[in-house]
């Protein structure tokens, strides 16, 4: 029965191998690797010229899955230096603040490829890619979309004389991404606090929210995009 199937790392070795014997037999393989338009164009060309000349259907596309270590960054720490503020008719030292964020490892996977419409003319490309959430629902906050990511590319590439004129376009998207008053553990800071733990003592802490220092500062919903646009002029020689 024929299947469709990816091999993934088929720019050369046994995934190139693998890649053209799935081909031979008879199934709709994607030949998958990383830099397509880069240093494995000459690899997408032999996989384009060896499935014409065996009339097979193999193709390539770029797929490229990566490991990010955000788990690194625990806190923001900001320390005060001797800066104070004026609380209350009274002058305060801020002291070292704190602000949790206790990101996690991410996982991008992304996955495209190019299109030669004209040979040394013209060149279109497009993606798609997916990342992991950095953090938690509990520790997400208006100073970084930390939830996970969607999104797509799209890009052509004009080709004269030496010179190429290069366009990119990519839309990024991160889906709403819920904190509620009791998930949320980013907490409000409050220089000089007399508040200390258990965070029990209604007289030093706000009595509203026993067992924590502050009341948190980051319950809500998140959503996120952003646009970019990209123009490039290269010659190569």
């Amino acid at each position: 029965m024929k299947q469709v199937i990816v091999i993934t790392g088929a720019s050369s070795g046994f995934g190139a191998l693998a890649a053209r014997a799935l081909a031979q037999a008879g199934h709709t393989v994607y030949a998958s690797m990383r830099e397509t338009a880069g240093r494995n164009a000459p690899q997408v060309a032999e996989v384009a010229r060896y499935a014409a000349e065996h009339a097979v259907d193999l193709r390539t596309v770029e797929l490229d899955v990566a490991y990010e270590s955000w788990s690194r960054v625990d806190r923001f720490s900001v320390r005060g230096d001797g800066l104070v503020a004026n609380l209350l008719a009274q002058r305060v030292n801020v002291g070292a603040i704190d602000i949790e964020k206790h990101w996690r490892d991410a996982v991008t996977v992304q996955l495209g490829g190019d299109a030669i419409i004209a040979p040394r003319l013209l060149t279109l490309r497009g993606g798609l890619f997916y990342e992991s959430a950095v953090a938690a629902p509990a520790y997400a906050h208006v100073d970084f979309p930390a939830g996970q990511q969607l999104g797509f590319a799209l890009g052509a590439s004009a080709f004269a004389s030496g010179w190429e004129l290069a366009l990119a376009y990519e839309y990024r998207y991160q889906p709403p991404l819920e904190s509620s008053e009791g998930q949320a553990r980013v907490l409000q800071e409050v220089p000089a606090s007399l508040c200390q733990p258990p965070f029990t003592d209604p007289d030093k802490c706000n009595p509203r929210y026993p067992g924590r220092r502050a009341p948190a500062v980051n319950a809500g919903t998140y959503r996120a995009d952003s646009h970019a646009l990209s123009i490039d002029l290269l010659y190569r020689f």
